[in-house]
């Protein structure tokens, strides 16, 4: 479980991430980000699995899968994404877990890159 502090809870900040953010296509997902560095806030995350992709085992399963890959991220990146919203997309489930961890880093490597600009 992601801490309280970093989850997405209302439907209006998804939302609003959608319409307004940046999107990094990957192969099982696209993360979508917000960045406002000027805000000391820390990161939020939000998770959407559609419902395209499996049934409600598997689905739960990435979705704990994604938690988990972003708590390690903070853990080693602690303070290079504070100020930014995120919201993936899952549109695909991976065969194995290193692949997903592999393309999820990628692309929030991305998002701290494209966001320091």
């Amino acid at each position: 479980m992601l801490d309280k502090k970093n989850r997405l809870t209302s439907q209006s900040e998804f939302k609003s991430i959608y319409r307004n953010g940046v999107k990094i296509r990957g192969t099982f997902g696209m993360l979508i980000f917000v960045s406002d560095r000027s805000l000391a806030s820390p990161p939020l995350f939000g998770f959407v699995v559609s419902k395209k992709v499996g049934n409600a085992v598997i689905r739960h399963r990435l979705s704990r899968q994604l938690r988990h890959i972003v708590r390690e991220f903070l853990s080693s990146h602690p303070t290079e994404l504070y100020g930014m919203k995120f919201s993936y997309v899952a549109h695909s489930y991976p065969e194995k877990f290193q692949i997903l961890r592999k393309e999820l880093y990628s692309q929030l490597d991305q998002s701290i890159r494209y966001g320091t600009k």
